[in-house]
């Protein structure tokens, strides 16, 4: 009777958990944004310490909720990053400027780290790598014959596993792991027994976790594909515009990745839903190369429309005419128009994303 309620208490748990580092990390991201906000009223205030001091305690805040969460890899450059910021602020007798300068970058890393936990699948990648190298570090327990170590390492991994029950790929690795402790628990059993199974154990493990639905979500980076353009023109530059819509949510960078050719960017214009456009003029992005775009400020961004003028070069692979295909110019045009639009077919296309 107990085991059926087992599962739903653990994912209610899990659940629980998830919400409230949301909400944790949600109060940081409000914090460093006072803090960036507080160091800038700094520059037109004399003296601006009062301002300045505000702005550290802020940081400091952020950096003690960071530290009670559970570590991995993009919270420990979280840290870092917050630290940066405060021992500038913390320094006696420093340039105010200098100040307001580190605290505007370092809040710009802080934001986008914070995103990314926020979006939380990039930091399930990192915590599946960290899984795979317990399990490389078991084997080499194995081999020096420390199997208490090696155990040890498989149930931490299977701690971590056990976050991700949804995932039938990690289901299957959490029991191979339970095989290997088993057979690493058997008295009876001999070393070489002990080593063959661990060395199996660990490549089925690890080609369970990076074959896993979790795993190559997390490989994405919580990227949404906002949409394309149709190909753009070969020889002169033509524009393409793409409505997003602000209804698909807030961004901190915006992707351009290049199909079918490599195209040349004379100009991008990012229209926002408040209304503010950045423009990011020039560059060159390579076939399947991505262009990554920082979006300015400091307050939640959402994507209105994309315009892009731009040019592809020579199609390497004889061009697929981009999303739109032949006949993009429509019925009833002749001449020149439909030479042009010949053109325009065998050139490369951006497909768009967000972060």
């Amino acid at each position: 009777m107990l085991k059926k309620f087992i599962t739903p208490i653990a994912t209610l748990a899990i659940l629980a958990s998830s919400h409230a580092m949301a909400a944790n990390l949600r109060y940081d991201k409000q914090l460093v944004q006072d803090a960036v906000s507080l160091a800038q009223q700094a520059k037109f205030r004399m003296p601006g310490t009062m301002l300045l001091r505000q702005s550290q305690q802020k940081l400091e805040f952020a950096r003690q909720d960071i530290t009670d969460l559970r570590p991995s890899p993009i919270k420990r450059q979280l840290a870092t990053v917050l630290d940066d910021a405060i021992d500038a602020l913390d320094a006696r007798y420093a340039n105010k400027f200098r100040q307001i300068q580190i605290v505007e970058s370092s809040g710009t890393q802080a934001l986008r780290l914070i995103n990314r936990l926020m979006d939380n699948k990039a930091d399930v990648r990192e915590d599946l790598k960290e899984v795979i190298q317990m399990v490389n570090n078991a084997q080499e327990a194995v081999q020096d014959d420390n199997m208490m170590r090696a155990v040890r390492l498989l149930q931490n991994a299977i701690d971590e596993l056990n976050d991700y029950q949804g995932d039938r790929q990690l289901n299957n690795a959490i029991r191979e792991a339970r095989q290997i402790i088993q057979t690493l628990t058997d008295r009876r059993a001999p070393h070489r027994e002990k080593m063959r199974a661990m060395m199996q154990g660990r490549q089925t493990i690890i080609d369970l976790i990076r074959t896993s639905r979790t795993f190559e979500e997390g490989g994405r980076g919580g990227r949404i594909e906002l949409g394309q353009t149709r190909a753009f023109a070969t020889r002169y530059f033509s524009t393409e515009v793409v409505m997003v819509g602000v209804r698909s949510g807030d961004y901190d960078t915006l992707l351009l990745t290049a199909e079918d050719a490599d195209i040349r960017i004379q100009d991008v214009e990012i229209e926002f839903g408040n209304g503010g456009v950045q423009r990011v003029r020039g560059g060159f992005v390579g076939e399947n190369q991505t262009l990554s775009i920082d979006l300015r400020g400091f307050q939640e961004r959402h994507i209105r429309r994309v315009k892009i003028t731009a040019s592809s070069m020579e199609s390497r692979n004889g061009g697929r005419g981009g999303p739109g295909g032949p006949g993009h110019g429509g019925p009833g045009r002749g001449g020149r128009d439909d030479r042009r639009d010949d053109r325009r077919n065998e050139g490369g296309y951006f497909v768009l994303s967000g972060k």
